[in-house]
């Protein structure tokens, strides 16, 4: 188990004392966060399995970080999962994990150590 997953679960479980599912924008490893690498890294199927998840939870945390803003691919991927989480009609359960300090997007390992601030997140609806 990586050092995000190990801080996720324990803090959640902190919180809620309940379980937590633990998964990635982009679901095959990666070295380098290039458009190159990020582009061979995600599937459509992983989407889908992220649309399906939210349907079993209470709540859908996002915590990414800074990545969507840096990266054209990764703000394509986001976009297009936060469209099918709309479209599947469980956006409503979608929190941002931030920096409580700061308010921006903040990736687990850069709270370590700190208190968490989810806010929820809005989806813009297609008109």
């Amino acid at each position: 188990m990586d050092i995000t997953r190990l801080l996720i679960m324990n803090h959640i479980r902190s919180l809620t004392g309940g379980g937590v599912v633990v998964a990635n924008l982009f679901s095959k490893p990666k070295s380098l966060g290039n458009s190159s690498s990020l582009t061979k890294a995600g599937t459509d199927q992983g989407l889908l399995e992220l649309v399906s998840m939210a349907h079993n939870v209470d709540e859908v945390i996002l915590g990414m970080g800074s990545l969507p803003s840096k990266s054209k691919v990764a703000q394509a991927r986001l976009a297009k999962l936060m469209s099918m989480y709309q479209e599947d009609k469980v956006a409503d359960k979608l929190k941002m994990l931030v920096n409580p300090d700061t308010g921006k997007p903040s990736h687990p390992l850069s709270l370590q150590g700190s208190s968490w601030k989810l806010v929820p997140v809005q989806v813009e609806t297609k008109d």
